[in-house]
């Protein structure tokens, strides 16, 4: 019997000043299109995963101010953002879980 991975414990800190980290590389629009659909398709490596997410956090501006001459460019920078800031908080808040059984106290 062959013996267990043992699962590393997530940790999101790490995971987004990696890929703040990355910002500086450059893919191909090949390898976006591959990385994308492994991802989303189910065939993808952890190093793929963090690239798709990286570019998806870059299209909310996450790493830049959403800040514009024009107040209507802000207000959709920020919807934006707002969709990268909720992908980022699904990663680093573990939900918390529910009871199985209502108490009363009085």
């Amino acid at each position: 019997m062959a013996a267990a991975k043992k699962r590393r414990e997530p940790d999101p800190e790490a995971l987004l000043r990696d890929l703040k980290n990355d910002s500086g590389q450059q893919w191909t629009e090949m390898d976006r299109y591959r990385d994308f659909r492994a991802v989303f398709l189910g065939e993808s490596t952890p190093e793929q995963g963090r690239r798709v997410l990286h570019e998806i956090l870059a299209w909310g501006h996450i790493w830049r101010t959403a800040m514009d001459p024009d107040p209507y460019q802000v207000h959709f920078n920020e919807g934006e953002r707002s969709l990268s800031l909720k992908v980022v908080t699904a990663i680093e808040n573990e939900p918390v879980p529910k009871p199985t059984q209502a108490t009363n106290r009085r």
